[in-house]
C-alpha cells in the first residue's frame, strides 16, 4: 500500500528527542516559486514556531462494558421545547465576533486573529431562495444536477474574467514583513510560512490608502479597535441560500424548539476526535467491550482478535439473545463488512499466513471446520491436550493433524505456540490458498471460439492464479474527441500506470507480472498489437467491423507485461489524440465492445476500464431512451435497472470469468444508467459519473479516480462467504455483487473502497444471555499480484437479554449505513414514495420501541431519544435529502447513479454524504490544519451544523460530503481571505470554473489544502475532492450548496426542528391509540364480568 512521499522535520530548536514523522498527509507553505512533489504540504518552518494548541475537547468517558453497565438509566437524550432537559450547547466554530456586538461594550478580537471583524452589513430583505423543480432533463442548462458538479450554463453573473485584467501569478513575496522574516530559510522541500496576513475591513471604501506590506503585517499584530452597539443589535445572518424549495411542517402547531437544543452529529464528532485522534489520543484495542469509534475518525486499531472497525461493524453490540426482543427494540441487527478497508500507517499490517501445515488431503490448506467449514480463529476452543479444537460457529469438534498440533498450557489451556500463529491471535488474517482453492475455468463463449488466436482455455478446470490483467477500453467517437476527453483519458491512464509526467523513469505503479490492454471503440472495435518486438513508434491497429458477432482479433499482443511493453503503451496513449482528431463517428458501441474484451479476458480474470459517453444504439445491447424530459416526478423504479435482460446476462458472464467493471461515463444527455452501470454493479466493481465532461471541471479528478482503481488493493475472482455462530444467520445481502444462492456471493472483483451490509436473523432456540456470539466473514480471491488467498475477517460479541443493553450498545453509525443500503435494494423494486415513508416508519418505530421499553416513566408529551440512537431522526432525514431518494424531478440517470453509490461506499462516505461537514474557514485558529508537533496527526478545525441560521455574511465556509467539497464566500467576506486563497483583490475576479484550491504561500492556502488533503486521505488515499466556488448570490454552486445544509428545509422535505416535530407527532399518535386500545380492552373486561 503505496502513500505520498513525507519528507521528515526540520531540526528542532528545543532540547527534548524530535516528534514522530508525520503520517503523509499534511504540509506547510512552499518557499515562493518551488513546487512540491507531492500534493502534501508539511508543517514546520524554520523560525516561524506555531502558536500554543487550544487544547482537546473534554475527553468522553471510555465506553462501558457489560460490567460496567449497574447504574446505567437509559434516559439519555432528551429535547427541550418538548419537556426535556437541554444538553449544553456545542459552539460550531469559533467566529471572529462581529464588529457591532450586541452589548454596549467594546469586545476585542481574539488574540492572533489572522482577519479583521467587518462591520455589519445588514443583507437585504429576505426574499424566496426556493427554486422551483428543475426539469426532469438533468442535462439541460436549467436542470443539471449530478454529482454536484452544476452546469456552466448555470454561471450567470459571474464571467471568467479577461486574463489581462489578473496577473499571471499574485503570490506573496519575500519581503512580506513577519515576525519570521530574519528566520534562516526553510530546507530544500519545505514549506515555508509567510507573516500574518494584513487586517483591514472587506469594504473597499474603507481600505488603507497607502497599502504596503510592512502596514499590513504590523496591522496584522494589533486587534482593530471595534465600535460599540446598543444592545439591541442583533447579529448580522444571512437569508437562505438558493436551494430546491422544500415541505413546510403540516401538522399544524408545534412546540417551540431550541435549534441547539436538538442532537447533531457535530458535538459527538468533536469528542470522538479528541480521544481517538487528537494529541493524547487512545488506541482502540478490539477486546474488551468499548463501543468502537466513530467510522468518520481516524482511529488506532489494534487487533486482538476482533477484527478492526474498519473492517467489520455491526449495528449493535449487545445481541439480543431472542427474535422477540430483536423485534421488539426495532434497532436493525446488521454487519457491515469492508474487507479491504486501509487502515492507518501506523497500524500492523495484516498478519499473512503460509505455513499451516494442516495436512488436508494431499496438498495442505487452512485449518477448517468439518461441518460449517468455518476457518479456525482466535475465539476456537482446544481440548484433549491439543488434539481437538471446537468450532466457535457450530461447536463441532475437529481432530488437529499431526503437522498442526501443538501442546496446551496446563493453566490457560493457550496452544504453547501461539506468538507464532497469528491465525489465533488476531481478528483480521490472510491465508494463502492451495491450488484446490483455485476458480474454474468457465465455459467459453461464442465471440471466444472466433477469436482464432486465442487459445480457449477448457471449461471447469481450475485456473492457475496470475498477477491482474488491466484493459482500458476508451471512447474515440465523436463527443468524445470534440470535448477533449480523449486527451485527459489518455493522460489518466498514463499517470494511473507509470506516474505523472511522460512515463518516463517513474516506477511502474502495478505489481510485477500485471499485463495492460488498451481497446478503442467508436462504431466499430480496434485493438492494437502491444508486442514488445513490435515498432513502438507505429503502433499496430487492427479492426472488428463486425459489431453484431464481435471476436478479439489478435492474441499476443493483446495483453502484455507493464514493463516488458513500456515503450508501445506509452507511444500508443500518445498517439490516440492525433490518431483520431478528425473522426466523425457519433455512436459508441459498449455491447460489443464489452463483449469482445470479455472474450479476450475469460482466460485470466482482470479489471475492464470502460469509458463512454453517450447512449449506445448500435451494436449488442443497443438501448433506446427511456426517460424523456417531462415524464413526472417519481420515476418509476425500472428506470433503475437494465432496459434488456442481455445487460445482466453480460453481468454474470463476466463474474464467471473473474473479471470485474468499472464504468466511467461523461453524457451530455440521457445515457441510461440503469443499464450501463448494471455491469460494474453485478461485477463488483464502481460507477464513476461526470456530466457534460469539460476538462477544466474534471480532468484532475477523472485522474485522480483512474489512478485509484488501478492502484487500490483489488482482488478478482472473488467469492464471499458470511457465517454465524449457532442461532442466528444471514438472512439477507445488500451491496455490488452477483448472488446464486441464499450464501454465497461472487464478484468479479473487490476492491478497498466497496462494502457490503448483511442482515442476521434469528433461528432456533434463544441464545445464552452473557455468553459470545460470533460472525464471520470470509473471501476467498486472486491478488493482484497473483496469490490465491483467503481474507478472514472475525467478530466476537455479547448476547443480552435486557432491552437497555441493545440500545446502551448500538452503533448509530452502522445503522445509518445500513438503512441507507437497505433503501437502496428496495428502491430497485418499490415506488419512491413507500421507500421514503418506510425509512420515517422505521425511525419512528425505533424511538417508540425505546419509550416503550426503557422509558415507560416519562411523560407522553416528552421525546424520548436514546443517547445511541439520539442522530436516528438526522441521519433519516439525510438519506430523504440525498439525490438518491429527494422528491422532485431528478433525472433517473442521476437517482441511479446515486443510488449505485451509497450501495457500494464505505461507512465513512456515506455518513458524510448524509450530513454533509462544514466548517468555518475565517475562524481557523493558528494551529489549526497543520500537523501537531508531538504526533504528526493534523489538527482539524470544530465543525458546524448544516444550516443557513449559523452562517454569517462575512463568514467563509468550506462544506464537503466526501465527494466533493464547496467554498462558499460570503457577500462581505475580507479581502484578506480572497488574497491568501485566490491571490485576488475582489470576488469578481475568482475563476467560478475552478475545482481545486491554487497553491500559494499563504498561511491560510496552507491550512485549508492540508484539510482537503486529509480529507482526501482518509476517505481513500490517491482519491481528489474537487472544491467548487459558492459567492453568495452570484454563482450556480450556491444552489447545491444551499441543498447541503440539511438541516434547513430544502430538497422537497422538511427542516430538521420540524421533521423531529413530526416524528413526535406519529410516536405521541402511536402512544395515544394504544392507551385508547388498552382502556378500550379493560372496560370490555369489566363490562364482561
Amino acid at each position: 500500500m503505496s502513500h505520498p512521499p513525507y519528507p521528515p522535520p526540520p531540526p528542532h530548536t528545543q532540547q527534548h528527542p524530535p516528534p514522530p514523522p508525520p503520517p503523509s498527509h499534511l504540509s506547510p507553505a512552499p518557499p515562493v516559486g518551488y513546487r512540491a512533489p507531492s500534493p502534501y504540504t508539511q508543517l514546520h518552518a524554520q523560525g516561524v514556531p506555531l502558536p500554543p494548541s487550544r487544547g482537546p475537547s473534554a475527553r468522553p468517558a471510555v465506553g462501558a462494558g457489560y460490567g460496567r453497565q449497574a447504574g446505567w438509566t437509559g434516559l439519555e437524550g432528551q429535547v427541550q421545547g418538548m419537556g426535556l432537559g437541554s444538553p449544553p450547547r456545542p459552539q460550531p466554530h469559533a467566529p471572529y465576533p462581529p464588529s457591532h456586538a450586541p452589548t454596549p461594550h467594546q469586545i476585542p478580537s481574539p488574540a492572533g486573529s489572522p482577519y479583521p471583524d467587518p462591520p455589519v452589513q445588514h443583507p437585504p430583505p429576505p426574499q424566496s431562495w426556493a427554486s422551483p423543480a428543475p426539469p426532469a432533463d438533468a442535462y439541460s442548462a436549467s436542470g443539471m444536477e449530478a454529482l454536484g458538479v452544476p452546469d456552466p450554463s448555470l454561471y450567470a453573473s459571474a464571467p471568467a474574467p479577461a486574463k489581462s485584467r489578473r496577473p499571471a501569478r499574485v503570490y506573496h513575496t519575500d519581503d512580506i514583513a513577519s515576525p519570521s522574516s530574519s528566520a534562516a530559510p526553510a530546507p530544500q522541500g519545505m514549506h515555508q510560512h509567510r507573516g500574518r496576513p494584513s487586517a483591514f475591513s472587506p469594504s473597499g471604501a474603507d481600505r488603507p490608502a497607502s497599502f504596503s506590506p510592512a502596514a499590513s503585517a504590523a496591522a496584522a499584530s494589533t486587534p482593530p479597535t471595534q465600535p460599540a452597539l446598543p444592545s439591541s443589535a442583533p447579529p448580522a445572518r444571512i437569508p437562505q441560500p438558493p436551494h430546491s424549495a422544500g415541505q413546510a411542517y403540516a401538522g399544524g402547531m408545534r412546540a417551540k424548539i431550541d435549534p441547539d437544543a436538538i442532537p447533531a452529529p457535530v458535538q459527538p464528532l468533536l469528542n470522538e476526535r479528541s480521544r481517538w485522534s487528537s494529541d493524547e489520543a487512545e488506541e482502540y484495542l478490539t477486546v474488551g467491550g468499548i463501543e468502537p469509534p466513530s467510522a468518520d475518525v481516524d482511529f488506532k486499531a489494534v487487533d486482538l482478535g476482533n477484527s478492526s472497525p474498519r473492517h467489520l461493524r455491526l449495528t449493535t453490540y449487545a445481541i439480543p439473545h431472542s427474535s422477540e426482543l430483536a423485534g421488539a427494540a426495532q434497532i436493525p441487527l446488521a454487519l457491515l463488512v469492508q474487507p479491504f478497508a486501509e487502515g492507518r500507517d501506523d497500524e500492523e499490517p495484516v498478519p499473512r499466513v503460509e505455513d499451516f501445515g494442516t495436512g488436508e488431503g494431499e496438498e495442505g490448506g487452512p485449518p477448517r471446520c468439518g461441518k460449517c467449514r468455518g476457518y479456525v480463529n482466535a475465539w476456537v476452543r482446544w481440548e484433549d491436550g491439543g488434539r481437538r479444537w471446537v468450532c466457535n460457529l457450530c461447536g463441532n469438534k475437529n481432530d488437529v493433524p499431526s503437522s498442526y498440533f501443538s501442546a496446551l498450557d496446563p493453566y490457560s489451556s493457550r496452544r504453547l505456540d501461539i506468538a507464532a500463529r497469528p491465525e489465533l491471535t488476531h481478528g483480521t488474517i490472510d491465508f494463502f490458498a492451495p491450488p484446490s482453492y483455485n476458480a474454474l475455468q468457465p465455459a467459453p463463449s461464442a465471440s471466444s471460439l472466433l477469436s482464432s488466436t486465442l487459445s480457449a482455455a477448457p471449461a471447469d478446470v481450475p485456473r492457475a492464479p496470475a498477477p491482474m490483467s488491466y484493459v482500458f477500453a476508451i471512447d474515440v467517437s465523436w463527443n468524445s474527441v470534440r470535448s477533449g476527453l480523449l486527451g485527459t483519458l489518455v493522460r489518466a491512464v498514463r499517470d494511473a500506470i507509470y506516474g505523472e509526467g511522460d512515463g518516463e523513469g517513474e516506477e511502474c505503479a502495478v505489481p510485477r507480472g500485471a499485463r495492460v490492454g488498451v481497446v478503442t471503440f467508436a462504431e466499430v472495435v480496434h485493438y492494437y498489437d502491444l508486442s514488445p518486438e513490435i515498432d513502438a513508434t507505429e503502433p499496430r491497429m487492427m479492426v472488428v467491423p463486425d459489431v453484431d458477432e464481435p471476436f478479439v482479433p489478435l492474441g499476443n499482443g493483446f495483453l502484455v507485461d507493464a514493463r516488458e511493453g513500456r515503450a508501445n503503451i506509452l507511444a500508443l496513449l500518445s498517439a490516440l489524440p492525433a490518431l483520431f482528431a478528425d473522426t466523425q463517428e457519433p455512436h459508441a458501441v459498449l455491447g460489443s465492445t464489452l463483449e469482445s474484451v470479455l472474450s479476450g479476458l475469460s482466460s485470466t480474470g482482470g479489471l475492464l476500464s470502460i469509458f463512454q459517453t453517450s447512449l449506445p444504439t448500435l451494436g449488442l445491447g443497443a438501448l433506446k431512451e427511456r426517460d424523456p424530459p417531462g415524464g413526472g416526478v417519481d420515476k418509476p423504479s425500472a428506470l433503475f435497472g437494465p432496459a434488456d435482460t442481455w445487460w445482466s446476462n453480460l453481468g454474470e458472464r463476466f463474474v464467471d470469468a473473474g473479471v470485474g467493471v468499472n464504468t466511467f461515463l461523461f453524457p451530455s444527455r440521457y445515457a441510461d444508467v440503469g443499464s450501463l452501470a448494471t455491469i460494474a454493479g453485478m461485477t463488483g466493481g464502481e460507477n464513476f459519473f461526470y456530466p457534460r465532461f469539460e476538462p477544466m471541471r474534471y480532468e484532475e479528478k477523472v485522474r485522480a479516480d483512474v489512478r485509484r482503481v488501478v492502484r487500490r488493493q483489488t482482488g478478482y475472482n472473488v467469492a464471499v462467504r458470511i457465517r454465524c455462530s449457532n442461532g442466528l444467520h444471514v438472512d439477507t445481502h445488500y451491496g455490488a455483487f452477483h448472488q446464486r444462492n441464499a450464501t454465497d456471493l461472487e464478484l468479479g472483483t473487490l476492491h478497498a473502497d466497496a462494502s457490503l451490509a448483511a442482515e442476521i436473523a434469528h433461528e432456533g432456540a434463544k441464545l445464552v444471555d452473557g455468553q459470545d456470539a460470533f460472525v464471520q466473514a470470509a473471501v476467498l480471491y486472486t491478488s493482484a499480484e497473483g496469490e490465491r488467498r483467503v481474507r478472514v475477517l472475525n467478530l466476537a460479541v455479547k448476547v443480552s437479554s435486557v432491552a437497555g443493553h441493545v440500545f446502551r450498545f448500538a452503533d448509530m453509525d452502522a445503522g445509518a449505513v445500513f438503512l441507507a443500503k437497505q433503501a437502496v435494494a428496495r428502491a430497485f423494486s418499490k415506488p419512491l414514495r413507500q421507500v421514503r415513508e418506510q425509512l420515517t416508519d422505521k425511525a419512528v418505530k425505533i424511538l417508540l420501541a425505546y419509550r416503550k421499553l426503557c422509558a415507560q416513566n416519562n411523560s407522553g408529551s416528552q421525546l424520548i431519544l436514546p443517547e445511541s440512537y439520539k442522530l436516528i431522526a438526522l441521519y433519516t432525514l439525510g438519506i430523504l435529502k440525498s439525490k438518491a431518494f429527494k422528491g422532485g424531478a431528478v433525472a433517473s440517470d442521476v437517482r441511479t447513479h446515486y443510488l449505485r453509490y451509497l450501495a457500494t461506499a464505505p461507512p465513512a462516505v456515506v455518513l458524510a454524504h448524509l450530513y454533509p461537514r462544514m466548517m468555518a474557514v475565517h475562524a481557523l485558529a493558528d494551529d489549526e490544519g497543520f500537523p501537531s508537533p508531538k504526533t504528526g496527526r493534523l489538527r482539524l478545525p470544530p465543525l458546524m451544523r448544516d444550516s443557513y441560521a449559523r452562517m454569517e455574511p462575512h463568514g467563509a465556509y468550506l462544506i464537503e460530503n466526501g465527494e466533493f467539497a464547496i467554498l462558499w464566500l460570503g457577500s462581505a467576506v475580507s479581502p484578506q481571505i480572497l488574497q491568501d486563497l485566490y491571490a485576488v483583490e475582489n470576488q469578481d475576479e475568482i475563476d467560478h470554473r475552478l475545482t481545486s484550491l491554487p497553491r500559494l504561500p499563504t498561511r491560510l492556502s496552507t491550512q485549508l489544502r492540508n484539510i482537503l488533503a486529509y480529507l482526501s486521505n482518509v476517505r481513500g488515499r490517491g482519491r481528489t475532492l474537487p472544491v467548487l466556488i459558492a459567492r453568495q448570490n452570484t454563482d450556480a454552486a450556491e444552489i447545491e450548496f444551499g441543498n447541503m445544509l440539511v438541516e434547513d428545509q430544502n430538497n422537497d422535505a422538511m427542516s430538521y426542528v420540524d421533521y423531529l416535530c413530526f416524528v413526535h407527532k406519529q410516536i405521541t399518535q402511536a402512544v395515544s391509540g394504544e392507551a385508547r386500545q388498552m382502556d378500550a380492552a379493560d372496560a370490555a373486561t369489566w363490562r364482561a364480568w
